[in-house]
């Protein structure tokens, strides 16, 4: 059981979906690139941990979640006198339309499950993808699946210091999309999932690979 406050801001700078890793990068400009969780680069590499700010594309606007000691490197980033974004070779003030400030009881429980949609996740690296094609059966395919989701909400469980005494059930009810997007010039299996698991998690938090670049975006259904 964690409180963890995450916050979400969303921008009224409209951008088309193709532009949200232009308007992370131009985030991560302006905040100073010795500011790592704002990009989640370490020199040439990526920081292998849970990335506590993320850029989503939600409604037509982008948004930023932060989370843990990313709402502090969020508090920094807005003291700053200009917060100006460059975006195809313009510049544009950054303009809030509004902060939602949140305190969730993250947790497993033993006998609840709640329900969440899973938009754009990306459940596969180049290994797990060869294992996964090798599979005869659909039935084998979702029981993959379902271990990799499993696999994905523990780092986010273990990068917030969730107890896991309990055991973490996962159960994957439905496949609404399934397609092939290029992420960073490389194309991967996309999906839309419907899902069940005995976790309490925050809505908008990102699961599975690229979470900070608007993929695998969590949704508790009927909030």
């Amino acid at each position: 059981m964690k409180d963890l406050d995450i916050i979400r801001i969303s921008f009224r700078n409209k951008i088309k979906p193709g532009q949200l890793s232009a308007f992370r990068s131009a985030i991560a400009q302006t905040a100073g690139f010795e500011k790592v969780l704002f990009h989640n680069h370490l020199g040439d590499n990526y920081r292998q941990e849970y990335p506590l700010i993320q850029y989503k594309f939600i409604a037509g606007y982008p948004n930023i979640i932060a989370l843990g000691k990313g709402i502090e490197e969020m508090q920094y980033f807005f003291l700053k006198k200009e917060r100006n974004i460059t975006l195809d070779g313009k510049t544009y003030p950054l303009k809030v339309m509004k902060t939602a400030l949140n305190r969730v009881n993250v947790r497993i429980e033993k006998d609840t499950a709640w329900e969440y949609t899973l938009h754009h996740w990306l459940p596969f690296n180049q290994d797990n993808y060869r294992k996964h094609q090798s599979l005869k059966s659909l039935a084998d395919k979702i029981e993959n699946l379902q271990k990799i989701l499993t696999g994905n909400i523990l780092t986010f469980l273990e990068a917030v210091k969730v107890d896991k005494d309990i055991r973490l059930t996962v159960y994957i009810t439905e496949i609404t999309n399934r397609q092939v997007v290029k992420v960073n010039n490389v194309l991967m299996e996309s999906y839309n999932i419907n899902f069940e698991a005995n976790t309490f998690l925050p809505n908008y938090v990102g699961i599975g690979k690229s979470a900070s670049q608007g993929h695998g975006i969590l949704r508790m259904k009927n909030k």
